[in-house]
């Protein structure tokens, strides 16, 4: 995703982000509904003492290191601010290199700092805020479901052409493990030669150079991206999904993007889908069994009256519960509820915050020499 320079003099809010995701894009939409006004899209390299001044801010996901001392630092010079977070970061796995991450110290100090001190954190799931008013018990956390921005459509849907070939779809990242129960229903399909299959970001290893199968790169716009995936006018998305206590706090992202774009979907049965499809009207939830996956997939690609009225069914609810018209003044409401403020301007600030960046910097940096002393000198 492409970020965006604004030259205008005045800001609305800052939203300052760990970096330029989807999430990221998303979280600016509700903000520029919700207050009407310009909101520019920082990141840890692009926002300064200045920034904190000239208007209130949102973080996103922000767990910086280096700006662990930032959140109360903000309050003591009188400002206040908004965090969102949309992923249970505790309870990502250890072993793997994003879990890692976030299970260091320092970035976990500085998650922590950060929602400990503000105004008020914003999740999109009942079930993350619950684990944070638990772990937060003087945290002000609010729920607002996450939303789609219909504004990124424009144009006809694509031509669903009678007797063409069925077009299976999924976008994004993936685990290995949840494709491994695909695997079977998809080279079963694929030998009927009823069906293709169509991959934006990532796939399996196992089906590349396979016939039948294509792959497109990541779109880092958010908007190009769904805009791509709208052009490709899949009959079938689908959405396998491992539960787990950290996919248990996530949302609802792709029944919401494949029923904003009429697609009929097959979801996991994992809590994500449960609690916002209803099975068989909106949607199909698949127990994680090959076998399940396999006649589910088999079912709707020889049903195509079944597909279009899934699709309707989902967009409508999209439209309904998910929009971005729908959850804006839930964004506004919270927000002024809140009242977020920018930082006092102070003669000696620019210089105090500066040297306290500096600082954070070279402690970064010095505890990323550790870590590799560390690595280089553990014993196998």
């Amino acid at each position: 995703m492409q970020s965006t320079v604004y030259q205008a003099k005045s800001v609305t809010l800052n939203l300052i982000a760990d970096g330029d995701i989807a999430t990221t894009a998303l979280v600016r939409q509700a903000l520029v509904a919700a207050s009407a006004g310009n909101v520019p899209a920082l990141f840890p390299r692009t926002f300064g003492y200045a920034d904190l001044v000239a208007a209130p801010s949102v973080f996103s996901r922000f767990t910086e290191p280096r700006f662990g001392w930032l959140p109360h630092y903000i309050v003591d010079h009188g400002g206040h601010y908004a965090y969102y977070l949309d992923d249970d970061f505790w309870s990502l796995d250890a072993a793997e290199p994003l879990g890692r991450h976030y299970a260091q110290r320092a970035v976990r100090d500085s998650l922590e700092n950060f929602i400990a001190a503000e105004a008020v954190t914003i999740v999109p799931t009942e079930s993350l805020a619950a684990k944070l008013r638990a772990r937060f018990p003087a945290a002000r956390v609010v729920h607002i479901p996450a939303h789609f921005d219909f504004s990124l459509l424009s144009g006809d849907s694509p031509r669903h052409e009678r007797g063409r070939v069925v077009r299976i779809g999924y976008a994004g990242g993936f685990r290995k493990a949840e494709f491994a129960m695909l695997l079977p229903a998809l080279a079963r399909i694929l030998e009927t030669g009823k069906a293709q299959l169509e991959f934006i970001g990532s796939m399996p290893l196992e089906l590349e150079g396979v016939g039948g199968v294509a792959f497109f790169p990541h779109l880092r716009d958010y908007g190009e991206y769904v805009r791509f995936q709208k052009s490709r006018g899949w009959d079938i998305g689908l959405a396998p999904l491992m539960e787990s206590e950290f996919s248990r706090s996530k949302t609802n992202n792709k029944f919401r993007e494949y029923g904003a774009l009429g697609i009929a979907g097959l979801y996991s049965d994992a809590e994500p889908y449960r609690a916002s499809v209803r099975d068989g009207q909106e949607g199909v939830i698949v127990p994680n069994t090959a076998e399940a996956w396999t006649q589910a997939i088999a079912a709707l690609v020889d049903d195509p009256p079944r597909r279009r009225a899934l699709g309707s069914n989902a967009h409508a609810k999209v439209r309904g519960s998910w929009s971005l018209d729908a959850l804006a003044p839930l964004w506004r409401e919270t927000l002024e509820a809140a009242r977020l403020t920018p930082m006092r301007s102070r003669v000696s600030g620019p210089t105090a915050f500066a040297i306290r960046a500096a600082g954070g910097r070279i402690r970064g940096r010095y505890d990323a020499l550790r870590r590799r002393a560390r690595r280089s000198t553990a014993g196998p």
